[in-house]
């Protein structure tokens, strides 16, 4: 039971109900500021409030899509843009929006058939052409050397440091 006086409900973590938990979560992050020097927002992902988090974001190679932030994943989208672009609900051509589902079978309940296959290396869930995301990395992306050093590329032939040094130098 949760360690608060007059709550019955059961323990999640910390001692504490589903409802004391995140009330407490929500205290703790607003505490702790941004990264950034010159900010003092409260942190939202990776120790940066939203607006140096999407700065520090657009730094490292990510998504070529617009407004997309994500790292990349294979041929210069994240993994969602990926996915988006071979996987369609069972209903039809329709875009994917949760669990499989396009929206309209999503508010319905209907589950996709492919949201419960197995990948065909292992027990993880079916990602793309019938391989979990850790089995799908493994057989289509072979990342090259860098052209400059021996660490793997990230994009455009380059590995993080020397993209790195690349972005800032093209910044000046």
């Amino acid at each position: 039971m949760c360690s608060v006086t007059d709550c019955g409900l059961p323990v999640r973590a910390r001692q504490l109900c589903s409802l004391h938990y995140e009330e407490g979560r929500r205290v703790r992050l607003k505490t702790v500021t941004c990264a950034s020097a010159d900010c003092d927002d409260a942190v939202w992902r990776r120790s940066f409030c939203r607006a140096c988090y999407r700065t520090h974001a657009l730094l490292r190679p990510h998504c070529t899509l617009p407004n997309c932030v994500a790292p990349l994943f294979y041929r210069n989208k994240c993994r969602r843009h990926y996915r988006e672009q071979f996987v369609v609900c069972d209903c039809g051509n329709r875009k994917i929006y949760s669990v499989g589902t396009c929206r309209a079978c999503y508010k319905t309940g209907r589950r996709s058939v492919r949201s419960l296959q197995q990948c065909l290396n292992c027990e993880k869930k079916v990602y793309v052409e019938n391989l979990c995301v850790h089995c799908f990395k493994e057989t289509f992306v072979r990342r090259a050397s860098c052209r400059l050093c021996a660490a793997p590329a990230l994009h455009l032939g380059f590995c993080m440091q020397h993209l790195r040094n690349d972005i800032s130098m093209s910044q000046r």
